[in-house]
């Protein structure tokens, strides 16, 4: 862990006022964003635990508070300081990391998750997002708009685009997959993880030659 951080503070030297993210192209930005991979990672191999260890309802709104601070220090160092991306998401998600493991913690107690169909459709929202934009602005009447008739029409174009690309697209395919997953003698269950829509098991022939393990 402690190598990727290196590798990815010396990725950003490379060009340290990049101001977003994938500026570093195909052959560098994997390890700028690789301490954020093995976080996840990490965080998966200690799925487990987090039985042992519930979060009540203050704590985790503190949590998510925070984080929503901290998103929008990383916006605001972007745009009125020229702190890029590539400084600050690395240890946004550092902090991320935890909180994520937090909101674990706390739904794994029973709590019903209230908007959690509105979130399986936000990778669609970060795919779409852009085109949405571009589309707004060829509206015919988009020169003339006051700035907040164009915000709302573009979250507007946000929020159609991205409904319409987790219906057609994205939603199908997630389901394509369970479905192969299911008769394709991906059988194993994790502990903790069985209940989850979007959860694919470990195929059954790496279970045997690993004694039920997992593959490392």
């Amino acid at each position: 862990m402690a190598l990727s951080w290196g590798l990815s503070v010396i990725t950003v030297l490379t060009d340290p006022r990049a101001m977003i993210y994938p500026s570093y192209g195909a052959g560098l930005n994997w390890i700028l964003g690789l301490p954020c991979w093995l976080m996840g990672c990490r965080l998966a191999e200690r799925l487990e635990s987090f039985y042992a260890s519930p979060i009540g309802v203050y704590q985790i709104w503190a949590w998510r508070g925070a984080t929503w601070m901290l998103g929008s220090l990383s916006l605001i160092l972007r745009f009125h300081a020229r702190i890029g991306y590539p400084w600050t998401l690395n240890l946004f998600a550092a902090f991320a990391t935890l909180w994520i493991e937090r909101e674990i913690r706390f739904y794994k107690a029973g709590r019903e998750p209230l908007f959690e169909k509105l979130g399986e459709a936000t990778y669609s929202i970060y795919l779409t997002h852009f085109s949405s934009g571009v589309i707004a602005r060829t509206l015919p009447i988009y020169a003339a708009m006051t700035s907040g008739v164009a915000w709302f029409w573009t979250m507007l174009c946000c929020g159609t685009l991205a409904t319409a690309f987790y219906w057609l697209i994205e939603r199908p395919s997630h389901r394509f997959a369970r479905y192969f997953t299911r008769h394709s003698g991906f059988s194993r269950v994790l502990p903790g993880l069985g209940g989850s829509p979007t959860y694919a098991p470990i195929p059954a022939e790496v279970v045997t030659s690993t004694d039920g393990k997992g593959p490392s």
